[in-house]
């Protein structure tokens, strides 16, 4: 893939075709919202033709990731943090403290306890 086609893809729904070795089309490159740089990779489906695949994939891009998957991922993060984000609280907090270096290292100390906004960012590690 040449890096160069990327840069010239400057508007949302530009796109350029992706071939093999073989010389094959396999996909295409498209740049689904002119608010994100980075291209998705849209190949052909079942029973769906590659234009029309990439159409679809435009049309129901508000963002970089196209709106059917990043609603699932939403929703399927909100039910694993439902269903597991009550076991990990009733576990005790691992303490944080200031080495010589300043990075943070685990500790049980009882100084500066992770607060809920780092304990999510945790959860999310396992999600």
């Amino acid at each position: 893939m040449n890096f160069f086609q990327i840069k010239q893809l400057t508007k949302g729904g530009e796109s350029f075709p992706l071939s093999g070795s073989s010389g094959k089309i396999l996909g295409k490159v498209l740049r689904v919202c002119d608010e994100s740089s980075n291209p998705v990779y849209v190949s052909v489906g079942h029973k769906i033709s590659l234009e029309t695949a990439v159409d679809l994939v435009h049309r129901c891009s508000k963002h970089r990731i196209p709106e059917p998957i990043r609603q699932a991922d939403i929703r399927s993060r909100e039910f694993l943090r439902e269903k597991y984000e009550p076991k990990l609280r009733k576990q005790p907090r691992v303490k944080l403290k200031k080495t010589k270096d300043t990075s943070d290292t685990p500790s049980l100390d009882g100084r500066n306890c992770i607060d809920d906004d780092e304990l999510d960012c945790v959860i999310s590690l396992f999600e």
